[in-house]
């Protein structure tokens, strides 16, 4: 039995203890008449597990009537959220490690942050353990795995042994994606260029499998577009010394002797961007995408290919082409399988591996559940699917117009620009008048769209036009040199409409401001006509 937490202090320190016992709840009787300490931490009076513990036999949820034999590892953890029914997402980005929780299909919180402004390319936690990894490349000092226990947001170890081995010409690029295996603390990561490592504690050391680096074809294994990458590794469920794994584009590898041999699984790939002759040449470019193993079925796999979407139902051994029914393109990346169901497949496709962009500008993702058979999009709302946005919506597309339109205006013109709510209009309010745009003037960020005239009762399109450069402003303004207080009436020179104080953007000083020293010349005044008669315009 192995402890976590508050709870492992309390037994003494201790991580494993060794325990006899028919069913869970015996198991955890012996713990605590052992350690005094844990009663009532565990079970409550009712001799019922709390219901912020969880507990795992042999990394299965399981309860107080579980029955266990000898050898099974029983694992008591507190729950991560307080024993909710949540989902715990590990997202790495290039700005760190995030933490998501929440309840399937609704909404998600950030919990926690880890390696705050490093690339974190893969995270994932051992279920068996509770262990959390995370992969972390960094510009600097190279790839790095890191492992905690405890909270993500406390202090993470190194793990050891990440290294290519001395001597040679190559050195690690990056570490694509860790692996539970199927033994006792068994973990698989693989990495660039071309290299599985495998590790026996849980993470916590590492060592290079020397089967699959010593390969006698590795000098003419070929790199993809993303590096010599091992990004796939599908284990065999039950059985530890049966893997199979995909590398970028050297294909798929197998190993049935837990990795101390291994060959190849590519027979029925047909890779489209190789000439006809290359195609008997084991050593051409295989580009595996993804490939996932089916958990209730492990002979059958679906597989991602460059170009092509493939299935195999004898180990990895041959593969058979499934993109030809109802898929708008077969080239994509992502893959994932339903567990509960051997025969579904998702994916989603792009155009072509030259037009790397979703067919129609639509993310959709499309499935199977014949086996590759028929694919049809998800969507669909008689079947209760939940539908991917076609387009952006309108109040969301304009919002974003308006940051850019405001974001690009302030840092050409100043920071007195404000971006009105309708039609995508511009309007300076005169508090700080940028160089060369009068206080006031109106700008439409629609050329093409002819100017409308505003809503009653709206500000929106009220006159803000001052005196432009050279001209002389109404005798109201002249005599007045603040802004007319509220209430009173001015005069716009450059259309002759009056309207209340609150249309007038600027007083006639800030307008004189603007006027070049000396007064305007040519083309200052050629400048001022198409602006006055332009607003002019926007007034009728």
């Amino acid at each position: 039995m192995r402890l976590r937490g508050t709870l492992r202090e309390l037994a003494g320190g201790e991580r494993e203890h060794r325990i006899e016992g028919a069913t869970v709840l015996e198991l955890l009787r012996s713990l605590e008449a052992r350690h005094p300490p844990l009663r009532g931490w565990i079970l409550d009076e009712r001799e019922r597990v709390r219901r912020h513990i969880n507990v795992f036999v042999n990394g299965e949820r399981g309860g107080e009537a579980t029955a266990v034999r000898c050898g099974d590892r029983v694992e008591v953890l507190p729950a991560i959220t307080g024993g909710c029914a949540v989902t715990e997402l590990l997202v790495g980005t290039k700005k760190g490690l995030f933490v998501l929780e929440g309840e399937p299909g609704g909404r998600f919180e950030v919990r926690a942050r880890a390696f705050a402004g490093q690339p974190v390319d893969y995270a994932m936690r051992d279920r068996r353990t509770g262990r959390l990894l995370a992969t972390v490349t960094s510009p600097f000092y190279g790839p790095k795995i890191f492992y905690t226990d405890g909270d993500p947001t406390g202090e993470w170890q190194q793990a050891d042994g990440v290294a290519l081995p001395g001597g040679g010409e190559q050195a690690l690029e990056r570490i694509w994606v860790i692996v539970a295996g199927e033994g006792d603390g068994i973990l698989y990561a693989g990495g660039d260029p071309g290299v599985l490592f495998e590790s026996h504690d849980g993470g916590a050391s590492w060592k290079v499998n020397a089967g699959l680096w010593g390969q006698p074809s590795r000098p003419h294994w070929q790199p993809g577009g993303g590096g010599l990458c091992v990004h796939s590794i599908c284990t065999w469920p039950g059985d530890p010394d049966r893997l199979a794994i995909a590398v970028s584009a050297a294909g798929m590898w197998l190993t049935e002797d837990g990795g101390r041999t291994w060959r190849r699984g590519n027979a029925g790939l047909h890779p489209r961007y190789l000439p006809a002759e290359a195609l008997t040449d084991e050593n051409a470019g295989r580009c595996v995408h993804r490939v996932e193993r089916a958990p209730l079925r492990p002979e059958r796999l679906f597989m991602q290919f460059h170009g092509g979407v493939y299935r195999s139902d004898d180990g990895g051994e041959s593969w058979h082409d499934i993109g030809g029914g109802g898929l708008p393109s077969d080239f994509g990346f992502p893959l994932a399988l339903d567990p509960a169901d051997p025969d579904s497949a998702f994916v989603i496709p792009l155009v072509a591996d030259m037009d790397r962009v979703t067919p129609g500008g639509h993310v959709r993702v499309y499935e199977t559940r014949d086996g590759g058979a028929r694919w049809t999009a998800r969507g669909g709302r008689s079947a209760g699917h939940r539908r991917l946005p076609d387009r952006a919506a309108p109040g969301l597309r304009a919002r974003r117009a308006r940051r850019a339109a405001r974001a690009l205006f302030r840092r050409h013109l100043g920071r007195g620009i404000r971006l009105a709510r309708r039609r995508g209009e511009l309007v300076d309010r005169g508090d700080a008048p940028a160089p060369g745009l009068l206080a006031g003037h109106r700008l439409s960020a629609r050329a093409d769209s002819p100017p409308r005239r505003p809503r009653r009762g709206s500000t929106l399109g009220r006159c803000a036009q001052q005196p432009s450069p050279g001209s002389s402003p109404c005798s109201r303004q002249r005599r007045r040199r603040r802004a007319p207080p509220p209430g009173s009436r001015a005069t716009c020179a450059a259309c002759s409409r009056t309207g209340s104080s609150a249309r007038s953007r600027a007083s006639p000083r800030s307008a004189r401001a603007l006027a070049p020293p000396g007064g305007p010349d040519r083309r200052s005044r050629s400048q001022a006509g198409r602006l006055a008669r332009r607003a002019r315009r926007a007034c009728r």
